[in-house]
């Protein structure tokens, strides 16, 4: 509605009110008076009587007034900046609100510009920083594909839903070929079609399902002509569950023409088909014509022979082609015994179920099995138990004596013939890529025996299959899920390039610089999610030399609770942290004790995230350079399987008292520092600028929190 009909709507609207109430008095007296008294009432009014229309008048004045300032200052500029602050927040370039009104509205309009000035400058940062955080994961996603591309190994990862999200030359030159199904957001089983992989994958699956921390699986697969042994490594999400998976793949062997099983059949098949059918013809031709001359008959002989000759080279042709072609068909994978037992159980379909007894008592050990082949193999022979015998129940049972591996499955009741299992043994099992082999030839290939177990006498029976066990559990690699035993070891890309380091001071030696060695005690291990610093201890290295006399320690008040995981840990508790200064007046403090130092830490991006997220509150930014002694040490001793800071110290003979005490440990990391000097010089590492270089080549500082 324009604005000159608004108010000739609200003068109407006024004009109708005040007539109304102008009226009233008058009707109401006429209501209650008589005419002679209202006819009185009017003689003494007289003359007077007109004035009672200049107040309504009046009114009416002040109404048209008050609803032209109302239209004007109030209702018209308030509309105005509804209109403009929608503008200029479905469009934030920073365009200021213009209007003019009462003085409310100029006052609403300066916080309505200030809030657009805020906003627009929010945006702004938050739009730089989205572009430098897209500008760094780019940068990372280029240099994890530089470094996926150029391995050896064929690498694909994959999603929970086994669609591809990465991989390498080497896969596509290992499992890729005009039209097949390896490509970027294709399903990974249109690539690998063996059953084996999704055996694998529901393997990891229910081992985390079930709490198991053994995230690898290896199994082997024949790709065309091309035996491939792969790895299929879970990827856990924050949540702890299964996230994806990565698939590490490398080709073991050609497959030679005369070790497929399907064709070494195939080709014998023939031979003996044509071998009897030779044989059989000059048997009937010499029994429907005895009275063949002598001659002809010895032909007929002569070709008995030889076709006898072919099957018999065929027979031992067999024999000793078998093996190999087993092997070919049944490779055997390191693997946990407990695993393999756990997925046994938990893929067991159908009767009879199975009860693993004492599960608690068994120990882990390591065999050599094909869990795929195996497994139905058993599975075969449960279900014909079951189906001979009637029996409830199968109780299972693993344990290891000298260097085997008893499996003991045991039932209540009827003893089996031994004709029934010898039968069984002979059934065929189809391997992964379609070859046929008896449970057998399964059997033989693991170098496995089956005995019978109980007798006529005894009312409990069962099978029990031998194994050969390894020494140790060495082979098979486990993924320990993250405790709280122990800070996460993590690295940032950005953190030697936020550092404000000068040319000259990258180039002085490691023994001449000065050092500020520290460590901090938190309420727990996640910065960004409002763990706070509830202590800081720090020493200084000048020369070489560890300066006991100066240091720093200073508990902090965090102004929260703190995990009871973490006070197992440090044994700091809340009781003692309260009126102690908060970390805003204790990092400046922090601050000028490092002055002019190299900070120095144990995994050192732990503690520095927790500095820098206090950067705006505290008005301090550490601009030091940083060394960590988790990447050094993995320079110095890249051999060393652990680098965590207890054994590191126990590489070095160096013994805490205070340990997870931000003194203790720093004081820890200092004297192992000391010890890794002469090694980084053996390798060459003798300046800063060649440590740092060092230490952004190592396996941690790829990894980011």
């Amino acid at each position: 509605m324009k604005h000159h009909k608004r108010l000739q709507l609200l003068w109407f609207a006024s004009v109708l009110l005040l007539t109304a109430l102008s009226l009233a008095p008058f009707l109401y007296l006429q209501a209650q008076l008589t005419p002679e008294q209202l006819h009185q009432v009017v003689e003494w009014l007289g003359d007077r009587r007109y004035l009672l229309i200049l107040p309504t008048i009046v009114l009416l004045g002040l109404v048209a007034f008050a609803s032209h300032w109302v239209l004007e200052q109030l209702w018209g500029p308030i509309g105005q900046v509804a209109e403009e602050l929608q503008a200029a927040l479905d469009n934030p370039s920073g365009q200021q609100i213009q209007t003019s009104g009462a003085t409310v509205i100029e006052q609403l309009t300066t916080q309505l510009n200030r809030q657009i000035e805020q906003t627009v400058s929010l945006q702004t940062r938050i739009a730089t920083q989205v572009q430098q955080a897209q500008s760094t994961l780019e940068r990372e996603k280029n240099v994890l594909a530089a470094l996926v591309e150029e391995l050896r190994e064929g690498v694909i990862v994959c999603n929970r839903e086994g669609l591809i999200l990465l991989y390498n030359r080497a896969a596509r030159k290992l499992l890729g070929s005009e039209g097949s199904g390896l490509g970027l957001g294709r399903e990974i089983h249109q690539a690998i079609t063996t059953p084996l992989l999704g055996y694998s994958l529901n393997e990891l699956r229910g081992r985390r399902d079930s709490g198991r921390t053994n995230l690898i699986q290896p199994f082997t697969f024949w790709q065309g002509s091309r035996m491939i042994r792969a790895q299929a490594l879970g990827v856990l999400e924050p949540s702890g569950q299964l996230g994806g998976f990565v698939l590490v793949c490398e080709e073991l062997s050609p497959r030679p023409e005369s070790h497929p099983l399907g064709m070494l059949e195939q080709v014998q098949q023939e031979k003996r088909r044509t071998s009897i059918g030779g044989v059989r013809a000059s048997v009937e031709m010499l029994l429907d014509f005895p009275e063949m001359p002598e001659e002809k008959q010895r032909v007929f002989l002569e070709a008995i022979h030889s076709h006898t000759l072919q099957l018999s080279e065929l027979l031992e042709s067999t024999t000793l082609h078998t093996p190999e072609a087993i092997k070919a068909h049944c490779p055997l994978e390191p693997t946990s015994a407990l695993d393999w037992l756990d997925g046994l159980l938990r893929h067991h379909e159908g009767a009879p179920p199975l009860r693993w007894a004492d599960a608690e008592g068994v120990t882990d050990f390591t065999f050599r099995v094909n869990s795929f082949l195996l497994n139905q193999a058993l599975s075969f022979l449960f279900r014909q138990v079951h189906q001979a015998l009637q029996i409830s129940e199968l109780e299972c049972r693993l344990h290891r004596e000298g260097r085997f591996a008893m499996l003991d499955f045991s039932w209540s009741g009827r003893e089996l013939p031994k004709e029934e299992l010898r039968s069984w043994l002979g059934a065929p099992i189809e391997s992964s890529d379609g070859a046929s082999l008896s449970i057998t030839e399964i059997l033989q290939r693991h170098d496995a025996e089956v005995w019978f177990e109980g007798g006529d006498q005894s009312q409990q029976h069962g099978l029990r299959f031998f194994l050969p066990a390894e020494a140790s559990t060495s082979t098979v690699q486990e993924q320990t899920p993250l405790s709280f035993g122990s800070r996460p070891i993590f690295y940032d890309f950005d953190l030697f390039e936020k550092s404000a380091q000068s040319p000259e001071l990258l180039e002085v030696p490691l023994s001449e610089l000065r050092y500020t060695v520290f460590d901090t005690e938190t309420t727990g291990l996640n910065p960004s999610g409002g763990d706070e610093i509830i202590a800081i201890g720090a020493y200084r290295i000048v020369n070489g030399r560890l300066l006991e006399n100066e240091t720093f320690e200073q508990l902090i008040d965090p102004q929260r609770e703190i995990g009871e995981a973490s006070v197992a840990i440090h044994g700091i508790t809340l009781d003692q942290l309260v009126g102690k200064p908060l970390v805003t007046e204790v990092l400046p403090r922090f601050h000028r004790f490092a002055e002019g130092s190299v900070l120095l830490a144990h995994n050192a991006a732990f503690d520095m995230r927790f500095l820098q997220i206090k950067e705006l509150s505290s008005g301090i930014r550490f601009k030091h350079p940083v060394l960590d002694t988790l990447l050094l040490s993995a320079v110095a001793q890249p051999k060393q399987e652990s680098h965590s800071l207890d054994e590191i110290a126990r590489r070095f003979g160096v013994v805490s008292e205070k340990r997870h005490s931000a003194t203790g440990d720093a004081k820890v990391t200092a004297q192992v520092f000391l010890k890794l000097l002469p090694l980084l010089e053996e390798k060459g590492i003798r300046t800063l600028q060649q440590a740092l270089e060092a230490s952004r080549e190592t396996y941690y500082a790829k990894l980011k929190y």
